[in-house]
C-alpha cells in the first residue's frame, strides 16, 4: 500500500510540472477609456480552465499592488513624428547613454493649454463718438511684453461665445482681446464701419492694455468677423498675420449696398500680402433647411479669400465641420446653420492651428510649423493647401 501510495505522488508530481500555467491578462481586457478601465473583462477568444492542477507560489510581497489601486491613467495617442521609431532592445541589453533633453524631439504641443497662468479682465473700448464696445482681455499673468491677437465674433454672436479660444492663446503667451461689436439682425453695422473699428481697438489697446507688443499684432475672425480683420488688415498695417474661421464675404440678409458693404473676396484680397491662414467648415454652404440661406455659402467662404489672397496663405477644411462649431455656445445662432458631427473637434483644430500659426509668423518659431502642415495637420481630417 505505502508503494502505491509513493508511486500515486510521484505521478501526481510530475502533472503538476506539466500542467500550463494559468495565462497572463490579456492587453486588450482593460478599456482606457470606459469607466471600468480598471476591472479586467474576460478573453473572448480563450476559454478559461475549468479546473486548478496546482497551486501557484505566493506573489512577493514587493510585487502585490492594493485591491483598490487604481491603473495608470490612459494616454491620449500621439500622431507618429518625422523620426523612425528604433526596435525594442533586449531586456539584457546594456543601456544607452542618455540622450540630451532635446535630442530627437517633436513640435511643441499646441493641443494642449501653454505654460502661462491665465489671467481675465472685462475691459470697456471707445470706438468713437458714443460708441463704446464691451470686450474681455486674456492674457498672460506680469506686465512684459506680449503679441496681442484680436478676436472678432461672428454675426449675431458675441465675443464672450470664444472665451476658450482667448484662454487657449493666452495660455502660449499672447493677449487676447475679444470685443463684441454690439450689433445685430435689426441693426447691423456696415462692414466698412466695422474694419474701422478694428483699427479703433489696436488704437486703444496700444495706448491702455500693458505690455502689447505693438510690432507684434494678429487678428483672427469668425463669420462676418473673418471678412472684418481681412478687411482691417488690408488698411492697417499694424496687423502682421491674419486667421479667418470660415470667413464669410456676404452682406447681411436683405441688405443691398456695395458702398457700406463691399466685396473684398476676390475684389481686394491681391492687397492682402501678410501670411494668412483659412479654416472652411465643409457643411458651412450647406442650408440648414430648405429655402434658407446657407451661413457660409459658396463663392463667399473660406474657398475664395485662399484663391485670390495676395500673399503667402494655407487653407484648410475640416469636411464634417459645421459654420458655427468654432465657437463655445453658439446660442440661438445655432439653429440657422448645419450643425457639425464633432463640434468639440472642429473647435479645437481652429484653437490649435491660431496658436502655431501665430507662433511661427509673429514669434518666428518654427518649432511649431509642422502643426501647419504635414502629418499632423492629415491626422486631425483636415483637407490642407498652401500658395
Amino acid at each position: 500500500m505505502r508503494t502505491l501510495l509513493s508511486l500515486l505522488l510521484v505521478v501526481g508530481l510530475a502533472a503538476c510540472d506539466d500542467a500550463p500555467a494559468p495565462a497572463a491578462p490579456d492587453a486588450g481586457t482593460r478599456d482606457a477609456a470606459g469607466a471600468d478601465a480598471a476591472r479586467p473583462r474576460p478573453d473572448a477568444t480563450r476559454r478559461p480552465s475549468r479546473t486548478r492542477a496546482c497551486p501557484t507560489p505566493p506573489r512577493p510581497l514587493d510585487a502585490a499592488r492594493p485591491a483598490d489601486a487604481a491603473p495608470p491613467p490612459p494616454t491620449r495617442p500621439r500622431p507618429p513624428d518625422a523620426a523612425s521609431v528604433p526596435d525594442a532592445a533586449p531586456l539584457d541589453a546594456a543601456a544607452p547613454d542618455a540622450a540630451p533633453p532635446d535630442a530627437g524631439a517633436g513640435p511643441p504641443d499646441a493641443d494642449a493649454p501653454g505654460p502661462e497662468a491665465v489671467v481675465e479682465a472685462a475691459v470697456m473700448i471707445p470706438v468713437g463718438p458714443g460708441r463704446t464696445l464691451a470686450a474681455r482681455v486674456y492674457r498672460p499673468a506680469g506686465d512684459a511684453p506680449r503679441p496681442l491677437v484680436i478676436l472678432l465674433h461672428g454675426f449675431q454672436l458675441t465675443g464672450d461665445q470664444y472665451a476658450g479660444h482667448g484662454r487657449r492663446l493666452a495660455s502660449h503667451g499672447f493677449i487676447a482681446l475679444l470685443p463684441t461689436m454690439g450689433d445685430g439682425l435689426l441693426n447691423p453695422l456696415s462692414h466698412v464701419q466695422l474694419a474701422a473699428d478694428v483699427s479703433s481697438i489696436l488704437d486703444w489697446a496700444e495706448a491702455s492694455l500693458p505690455g502689447v507688443d505693438a510690432a507684434r499684432i494678429g487678428a483672427i475672425g469668425h463669420s462676418r468677423g473673418g471678412k472684418q480683420v481681412i478687411l482691417a488688415a488690408i488698411q492697417d498695417e499694424r496687423i502682421r498675420a491674419v486667421v479667418g474661421l470660415d470667413p464669410v464675404d456676404a452682406a447681411p440678409p436683405f441688405v443691398v449696398d456695395p458702398a457700406a458693404y463691399p466685396s473684398v473676396a476676390p475684389e481686394r484680397m491681391a492687397e492682402l500680402v501678410i501670411p494668412a491662414a483659412f479654416i472652411g467648415a465643409g457643411l458651412g454652404a450647406q442650408p440648414a433647411f430648405p429655402g434658407a440661406p446657407a451661413c457660409a455659402p459658396d463663392g463667399e467662404n473660406h474657398a475664395t479669400y485662399f484663391a485670390s489672397t495676395g500673399g503667402p496663405a494655407w487653407d484648410y477644411v475640416l469636411p464634417m465641420a459645421g459654420h458655427l462649431d468654432f465657437t463655445d455656445d453658439c446660442g440661438l445662432a445655432c439653429f440657422g446653420c448645419v450643425a457639425g458631427a464633432d463640434p468639440a473637434a472642429a473647435r479645437a483644430f481652429g484653437w490649435r492651428t491660431s496658436v502655431a500659426f501665430f507662433q511661427v509668423h509673429l514669434l518666428g518659431d518654427d518649432a511649431w510649423r509642422p502643426w501647419l502642415e504635414g502629418p499632423l495637420v492629415e491626422a486631425a481630417g483636415a483637407v490642407a493647401a498652401r500658395r
